[in-house]
């Protein structure tokens, strides 16, 4: 799992809103324009974060877009990233504060299972230890991609297993090796 950014968490919104499940700038502001109209602040914000601002404006003008929304373009979303979105956002309609928050929640939504993960590495590295595995033989007993499993363990590189998978892997570990029961 690597970190969420905003232009990957915006392009899963808006396939997930579009009834063609697409990213094309011209079908998402044809679908927006007419018979989806709750899709236009996420389409905004994608093609913004995507730097399709000159696409969606192009495409607008075969469209029928609201004039609040083309002034929202020219006025904000012109070389637009992260860091100038964190700061923009504020200044925008209320619709486009919801989605940033959902983003920001998601972010951080990961960052709120470390205590757990480092609970599960200590275990799970307390038994190898009782017990000689290596990360590899570790992954190989639990069904752990070893790539991560390495990079988890190794690298201290917290995004690359889950809370679930490594809890799934101490239950097996805690099963399998009798002598990791003792604590």
């Amino acid at each position: 799992m690597r970190e969420l950014t905003f232009k990957g968490f915006i392009t899963r919104k808006i396939k997930k809103l579009s009834s063609n499940n697409t990213i094309s700038i011209y079908k998402l502001i044809k679908e927006a324009s007419t018979t989806n109209p709750e899709l236009m602040e996420t389409l905004l914000l994608y093609a913004a974060i995507s730097g399709k601002t000159n696409m969606l404006l192009n495409a607008a003008k075969k469209s029928n877009i609201n004039n609040k929304y083309l002034d929202i373009i020219n006025k904000y979303f012109h070389e637009m990233d992260e860091d100038a979105l964190k700061e923009t956002i504020p200044k925008l309609p209320h619709k486009f504060k919801v989605i940033y928050e959902d983003y920001v929640k998601a972010k951080n939504k990961n960052k709120a299972d470390d205590p757990s993960k480092a609970f599960y590495k200590k275990e799970i590295l307390k038994i190898s230890k009782k017990n000689k595995l290596s990360i590899s033989a570790i992954a190989k007993k639990t069904g752990l991609k070893r790539g991560n499993a390495y990079r988890f363990f190794s690298k201290n590189q917290q995004n690359y297993l889950s809370v679930k998978s490594l809890k799934r892997a101490l239950e097996i570990l805690k099963t399998e090796l009798p002598s990791g029961m003792g604590g």
